[in-house]
């Protein structure tokens, strides 16, 4: 059985590998500093879904959050480090998509972070 993560996948941009997580059969939420600058042919979503790097997928566009000016960390303007990467195909079915999650998060959640680097 394939793991309940195998819709976060790694990005390979610049020699680099990165993480990124499916939110739609062909949309990857990532953070800007990972895409920002680069052409989306230069880009590839990676996936171990059944198996070591399954597929790699090539990226059709690159959506930037407005307002984002460079990896700043947690200082004024870092709170908008947030891209979405277009496939220029879907993943095959199966693969888990994470809806965003848009609720407060109660005292005492448990959070599970899952990615590369």
């Amino acid at each position: 059985m394939d793991s309940a993560w195998a819709g976060v996948g790694s990005i390979s941009v610049g020699g680099g590998t990165y993480s990124g997580a499916l939110i739609a059969t062909n949309y990857v939420l990532t953070a800007a500093h990972v895409v920002s600058g680069r052409a989306p042919e230069d880009i590839t979503f990676n996936l171990n879904f059944g198996g070591d790097l399954t597929h790699r997928i090539a990226v059709e566009a690159v959506f930037i959050r407005p307002g984002y000016r460079g990896a700043e960390g947690f200082r004024h303007g870092g709170e908008y480090d947030i891209a979405v990467l277009k496939l220029a195909e879907p993943v095959p079915a199966g693969v888990p998509i994470y809806g965003l999650y848009d609720e407060e998060l109660p005292q005492g959640a448990v959070l599970t972070f899952v990615g590369y680097g």
